[in-house]
């Protein structure tokens, strides 16, 4: 129960990929960078994606902030569960 997930590393941007995970109160940690489709943190899972206990956000921004625009987190093939608190 509980535990950071932080695609790349804390403070530096990757793409964890995995063929499945449950998070039991986790939190995620994404380190975001400019331009909004640029090198950020993303995470990939190919089967099950389960949350099952409130699971917080956490957006790392530069900085400069980030200029208007979409980018992609997470790519879920299966997923169960929300994401209940953005931090």
């Amino acid at each position: 129960a509980g535990g950071t997930l932080a695609p790349g590393s804390l403070n530096a941007t990757g793409t964890l990929a995995l063929a499945s995970a449950e998070l039991d109160g986790a939190t995620l940690v994404f380190d975001l960078q400019a331009p909004a489709n640029g090198p950020s943190d993303k995470l990939a899972v190919t089967g099950a994606f389960n949350t099952t206990a409130p699971t917080a956000l956490v957006l790392n921004l530069p900085a400069e902030g980030l200029p208007a625009g979409t980018g992609t987190l997470t790519v879920l093939r299966d997923k169960s569960g929300t994401l209940l608190t953005l931090q």
